[in-house]
């Protein structure tokens, strides 16, 4: 089977899809990993194909935009604002590499980074697969990884989820739709797969590090990201 992963970012972004990936080719699947240049041999010297994305991390991290960004950490809503305005500007070259990138594969995944991947996958009718390195599915027991860590209360830790992802998702809406609609002739996004359920989302976390307090089936299917993409494919 040939599947293809899309993430962007630093090393940290990247190094877990390459582990993935080399995973899935140890066991027969050919596997192609999209995303920035500067990664392109590293990828490759794992026996992985390689797509090149729009973007270079490492210009990007010595940026003012980004020092403010980090700066930002401890606060959500600053956060996705400054990352939205960094990430903006390379929205119609990015999503042209990873159309580009996705063309013959039996199956997607990408970081939840880049979600607006599965309007690609939707369009090449292939099944597609969210990742995430920590939990998104709501839970009242803990607030998205977003917050500051402290929990907020049973329904404020409820609500972070589905906020933070909807404010995060208004940042990339209009250029995500534009491109669709000039692009692949499609009307609109189908949104955030986390709200809208429509897609499998898979985390690379354990239980070992985050205690889980199962709550709803979407957060059941986050607990083994091997397993989940092996049964659905």
């Amino acid at each position: 089977m040939k599947i293809t992963i899309v993430t962007i970012g630093s090393r940290g972004d990247i190094q877990p899809f390459l582990a993935l990936g080399v995973g899935l080719n140890q066991v027969g699947h050919q596997v192609k990993l999209a995303t920035h240049d500067t990664f392109g041999s590293w990828i490759k010297s794992y026996g992985l194909d390689f797509a090149k994305l729009e973007g270079n991390p490492q210009e990007w991290l010595e940026s003012e935009a980004a020092k403010q960004i980090m700066a930002s950490a401890k606060n959500p809503w600053q956060f996705i604002r400054l990352f939205g305005s960094a990430i903006n500007p390379m929205m119609d070259s990015l999503m042209s590499d990873a159309w580009a990138a996705c063309q013959g594969a039996d199956a997607i995944i990408s970081h939840c980074i880049v979600a607006w991947v599965q309007d690609l996958a939707r369009k090449l009718n292939v099944p597609y697969f969210m990742t995430a390195f920590s939990p998104l599915s709501a839970t009242s027991k803990y607030p998205i990884s977003l917050t500051p860590g402290k929990s907020l209360g049973g329904l404020l830790n409820y609500l972070s989820y589905p906020l933070s992802q909807l404010m995060f998702w208004q940042l990339f809406r209009s250029p995500t739709n534009k491109w669709l609609k000039s692009n692949l002739d499609i009307p609109g996004s189908s949104g955030i797969p986390v709200v809208n359920t429509r897609y499998s989302v898979c985390s690379g976390h354990t239980k070992s590090f985050i205690a889980m307090n199962i709550e709803c089936e979407s957060l059941k299917k986050m607990l083994h990201i091997k397993n989940a993409i092996a049964t659905a494919l």
